[in-house]
């Protein structure tokens, strides 16, 4: 299935996605993107004892991939991920679908 590209006015959106596991440095290159005036979300993750100057990550965006990977049948700390033919289920498109309008709502 293929979706559009969102775009506000006549530009497409740019977006910059950090991956990567805790603890590899993605808290740090996240917040030198922002100083170079990235967007970050609306809702961060709070700072914490394990990361006092905080995690830059959408804490709305966060939650809603450990629910899809629960409805998936797997969790962030598991090996396994998804079968390949989750992917191509209705339940599957209703997650595109929601991730899509969160992350609209997180990087307006």
């Amino acid at each position: 299935m293929t979706r559009p590209i969102h775009q506000i006015g006549d530009a497409p959106r740019r977006v910059l996605v950090v991956a990567g596991m805790h603890r590899s440095g993605t808290s740090a290159l996240t917040g030198i993107l922002d100083k170079l005036g990235a967007a970050l979300p609306k809702h961060l993750i709070p700072p914490g004892r394990g990361n006092p100057r905080g995690y830059f990550e959408s804490e709305v965006l966060y939650s809603l991939h450990d629910q899809l990977l629960a409805d998936a049948g797997s969790a962030w700390d598991q090996q396994k991920g998804p079968s390949d033919t989750w992917f191509h289920t209705d339940a599957a498109a209703r997650w595109v679908d929601r991730l899509a309008i969160e992350f609209k709502n997180e990087f307006p």
